[in-house]
């Protein structure tokens, strides 16, 4: 707002004005438009999901009594292990658009975040081959009040990233785990030595169906992305390799 000023005689001179910082009214807008358009977008994932699934296992076990009809060393053994292998993989995308879509409620216990990551990580390394290099930084104890279910789901979904990317150029596979606690909340870090982000990748990085791999669904980021603010949380990427922004 903008108002003249007057002198005692009625003459200008000089004017007020009145500014009011909206950042914080324009990020909150965002936010609520960014959660509008992405329960959209999880709702017609769930119906999509629901449509194929049944299909798909119908396909699943024609094939295995088609499979039957042939000797075990045939030619047409191998075309039915690429057949079930595309149908796994299909049912993985069918999955990760189940768990995008699904609803995402919180559902809070106490527990020491410090110990529950020493668990869920050794979990977590001892499921990929080859072995990640896992290091991790953090205090003895750190309780609060959190859902484990979503973080493994936020832990389990960037370290898929890490190790996708490490497997498609055959480099071992590095990740850095650093916990910080300031007055309000916990921080978590988590570090890998991938190629880096693309500069026209970065505005998109956490859109559902967006992927840089070429049998990748474009989803472990975007999941990560709803559990993470399921929580109260924000997810931030920072840059670090030669190719990030």
């Amino acid at each position: 707002a903008r108002r003249r000023l007057l002198d005692s005689n009625g003459d200008y001179s000089g004017t007020i004005a009145i500014l009011r910082d909206i950042s914080e009214s324009v990020r909150l807008r965002q936010e609520a438009a960014d959660a509008r358009h992405l329960a959209s977008i999880g709702n017609i994932a769930s119906q999509v999901a629901h449509e194929i699934r049944n299909p798909l296992a119908g396909i699943h076990g024609a094939l295995q009594v088609l499979r039957r009809r042939f000797p075990p060393n045939s030619n047409e053994q191998n075309i039915f292990v690429g057949l079930t292998d595309e149908i796994r993989r299909l049912d993985g995308l069918v999955t990760d658009l189940q768990r995008f879509g699904r609803p995402l409620k919180a559902r809070w216990q106490a527990f020491d975040l410090c110990q529950w990551m020493q668990q869920i990580t050794h979990e977590l390394t001892s499921n990929y081959s080859p072995a990640v290099e896992l290091q991790m930084q953090m205090p003895n104890e750190l309780k609060l009040q959190s859902d484990t279910i979503l973080l493994k789901g936020i832990l389990t979904a960037l370290f898929d990233n890490a190790v996708d990317y490490h497997d498609a150029t055959d480099t071992p596979t590095s990740v850095q785990i650093v916990i910080t606690l300031s007055v309000s909340h916990a921080q978590i870090d988590f570090h890998d030595n991938g190629p880096g982000i693309s500069h026209d990748m970065v505005e998109n990085l956490f859109e559902p169906f967006v992927t840089t791999k070429v049998r990748g669904s474009g989803l472990g980021l975007a999941i990560c992305r709803r559990h993470v603010e399921a929580l109260g949380g924000t997810v931030l990427w920072e840059p670090n390799g030669p190719n990030d922004a």
